[in-house]
């Protein structure tokens, strides 16, 4: 009799198991399905934002992506417990944001804005610097600092233009990838969202921003250089093929897909 209970228990235990392994596949295979679902809209997006900087066209989409960026610095400090920080940083943003925070008001090298200095400041205080790097929410003072250099390339050398445009063409394909995957899922796959935006930052990152600074450095400066030039249009035309690659590097080497 304990014999036979003995193996009814272990079949159970075999039949629970393999039953486990196969709700893990099932969901494997659709969290599979919906990242590539999602990097096809991510794409899109990405492209429309090159397309955009390449007429120095940069105000729409960098608001877009401060937008995000804060909104989910209010939805972290809500998370944590912070309540009233999260309440006074969202309604002094809705304040900006309304009436434009003075994007084209720039300054040498000083921050775009005093209030972002501020908010990142207080996030930093409040939230400690494990989760600022977790949630890309230091991303705040890439924008700050940046965007001064950025929207002015007459003013600087290729150098120093690239220095800062890098960075922050990677932060504003982040949050504008974040942004358009959230919009339209939700649940666990709203939470991949931040995964898959680590894919066009490092496609950006590494390939594509160099070039496209230093295109859009020369087309406002009327010096152009072909040989970047030719770079950065076959990068361009193959923005699928590098962020595909991004997916494979950041797999492979430890990083956020893992």
């Amino acid at each position: 009799m304990k014999r036979l209970l003995s193996a009814v228990m272990i079949f159970g235990w075999v039949v629970a198991a393999q039953t486990v392994a196969l709700d893990n596949k099932a969901w494997a295979d659709e969290a599979g399905e919906s990242e590539s679902a999602e990097l096809v809209k991510v794409e899109g997006e990405v492209q429309g934002m090159i397309d955009d900087f390449v007429e120095q066209r940069f105000a729409t989409r960098t608001e877009k992506a401060l937008n995000a960026l804060i909104t989910v610095s209010v939805s972290v400090l809500r998370d944590k417990g912070f309540e009233e920080d999260a309440l006074e940083i969202q309604s002094q943003w809705a304040m900006f944001s309304a009436r434009g925070i003075g994007l084209f008001d720039l300054g040498d090298h000083e921050p775009l804005n005093q209030w972002l200095a501020k908010t990142y400041d207080k996030l930093e205080a409040k939230l400690g610097q494990k989760v600022m790097v977790f949630f890309r929410l230091g991303d705040i003072k890439i924008f700050n600092y940046a965007i001064p250099v950025v929207f002015s390339p007459r003013k600087w050398d290729l150098n120093e233009y690239r220095l800062h445009f890098v960075p922050f063409a990677a932060a504003t394909s982040f949050w504008i990838s974040r942004l358009t995957c959230s919009l339209v899922t939700t649940g666990w796959v709203n939470w991949l969202c931040g995964t898959i935006a680590e894919i066009p930052r490092y496609a950006v990152g590494k390939w594509v921003a160099p070039c496209l600074g230093a295109k859009i450095h020369a087309m406002a400066n009327g010096t152009p250089n072909f040989l970047e030039d030719a770079l950065f249009d076959e990068q361009k035309l193959d923005l699928h093929e590098l962020m595909e690659r991004s997916r494979r590097e950041l797999n492979l080497t430890g990083g956020s897909l893992q």
